[in-house]
């Protein structure tokens, strides 16, 4: 059996005034919106579930919400009780790392997919925010090179793994090396964390870096369409050659040269 509710009028002035108050919650606003539409003395009146569609919740919201008001009034309708350890509980993500959460799902949605849904976020979540929750373990150096996007988000997970003295001492030896940090070195100096020195850490960076043997020589290929254009008809030999002449015109200033 449906409960209709008898408000008296100073009851309806407080939950309209709470409801047009920009701090009241989405569930406060819902139960006072469940009382008014409930209300056979003030107007129409809606049975249980037209009330739960109109306000979009369950049938146990519109249950709950009389057995509330029934049992401490107004003020129980319009107070929100949170668990009292819910203040001290440790933030899952700092600002740095919920902006980039944010980011994400404020940019281009994946392939196939014209916007992001809460059901895609919810399975991007399940992937990669756990991810996110170790970025809250980086020093400043590499939240900065993520943000400047010059490492990828897999080697600075790795890095999380490492003390902050660790990841101090990583960071200034690629930074004096001018070198990237490769998701690859980022796993083998996680496998020894808790145990890096900075000899170590130079040694291990040091064994990874791929150098360029020097004097290697310069390999491009001309667009297609420049072939077909100058070079229609040449083989190879013929059109470096045509190059060669064409820079040496370039470089010593002078209008052409004859080809």
């Amino acid at each position: 059996m449906h409960c209709i509710i008898d408000k008296q009028d100073d009851e309806l002035k407080t939950l309209k005034s709470v409801m047009r108050k920009k701090q009241t919650t989405k569930t406060v606003r819902n139960r006072c919106q469940i009382l008014i539409d409930l209300d056979e003395a003030h107007g129409k009146v809606l049975t249980h579930e037209q009330s739960a569609k109109t306000n979009c919740v369950c049938m146990a919201t519109i249950t709950n919400t009389i057995k509330l008001y029934s049992e401490k009034g107004i003020e129980g309708i319009i107070s929100l009780n949170r668990n009292i350890n819910s203040d001290n509980v440790r933030r899952k993500f700092d600002g740095w790392a919920e902006a980039r959460i944010i980011e994400i799902a404020c940019g281009l949605a994946p392939e196939g997919h014209s916007r992001w849904t809460l059901r895609l976020l919810e399975e991007y979540s399940s992937r990669n925010v756990a991810r996110y929750l170790r970025l809250n373990n980086l020093i400043r150096s590499f939240k900065d090179l993520l943000d400047d996007n010059r490492i990828a988000l897999l080697a600075v997970v790795d890095m999380s793994y490492l003390s902050e003295e660790e990841q101090g001492m990583v960071y200034k030896e690629i930074d004096a090396m001018g070198v990237k940090l490769k998701p690859k070195m980022a796993e083998e100096l996680r496998k020894q964390a808790g145990e890096l020195t900075e000899d170590a850490v130079e040694q291990m960076i040091g064994s990874m870096v791929v150098k360029k043997p020097a004097g290697k020589e310069l390999k491009e290929k001309l667009p297609e369409d420049l072939l077909k254009k100058y070079f229609e008809g040449m083989d190879a030999l013929q059109v470096a050659g045509v190059v060669e002449q064409a820079l040496e015109a370039w470089f010593s200033g002078r209008e052409g040269v004859d080809v």
